[in-house]
């Protein structure tokens, strides 16, 4: 069956994130009704945000082709999203899946100072470039599979961060953790490539798999 539009029903409420993955590139309509969004419900689709009688979705509205919160603080998904990506400022949580598999579409996402959430498969499995800001606060499971840094300095002060954060990564240069992060995930930086870690006094508990099968590696404390 080929769909060519999806219009989903005016009593819809909630949505799951990647709750609708289809191929090809069917628009999918967001009716204005909906208010919550748990992170990008799409699978790289184009999403329209409508309106009911005239009224606009009093929860999300689209900036260009970003869709966000009405607050502007999280950023759900980004259509026609190609190439080098800059977020802009003011955007505080990146949505669970917002950039996920986007391989081969985007070359690198240029997070600003001032986020300080990476949600659930946020960046996962797309192989692009990125940056760490030092405001992040909390990085979720699985949210930087898959992706290339320069470096990685994770802040003081760092909340959360989920188990496979950073696995499969490539950090050309070095990995640094903050002597406020009692604990390393599981899987943490499973199977990723790592040039160096650095790591500080205050670290408590290193979990299953943190760093298996990483190629490249050598640490010391500093």
């Amino acid at each position: 069956c080929l769909f060519t539009e999806i219009v989903l029903p005016n009593s819809l409420r909630e949505i799951g994130r990647r709750a609708i993955e289809l191929s090809g590139t069917t628009p999918i309509h967001i009716p204005a009704g909906v208010c919550r969004i748990e992170g990008n419900p799409v699978f790289n689709r184009p999403v329209i945000l409508d309106s009911l009688d005239g009224v606009p979705n009093q929860h999300y509205r689209f900036e260009g082709d970003r869709l966000v919160s009405m607050d502007g603080d999280t950023l759900i998904l980004w259509n026609n999203a190609s190439g080098e990506i800059t977020v802009p400022q003011g955007i505080k949580v990146i949505a669970d899946e917002c950039f996920a598999n986007y391989e081969d579409i985007i070359t690198r996402v240029n997070l600003p100072e001032g986020i300080t959430t990476l949600g659930i498969n946020s960046l996962q499995g797309s192989l692009f470039k990125s940056n760490m800001p030092s405001t992040v606060r909390h990085i979720k499971e699985y949210a930087c599979e898959g992706v290339e840094f320069d470096s990685i300095i994770l802040p003081e002060g760092i909340i959360e961060i989920g188990s496979g954060a950073f696995a499969g990564a490539v950090v050309n240069t070095f990995v640094r953790f903050p002597s406020s992060l009692k604990c390393i995930s599981d899987s943490m930086f499973l199977q990723s490539k790592v040039n160096r870690f650095e790591f500080s006094e205050g670290l408590e508990e290193i979990g299953i798999n943190a760093f298996a099968l990483i190629r490249g590696m050598n640490s010391h404390s500093y």
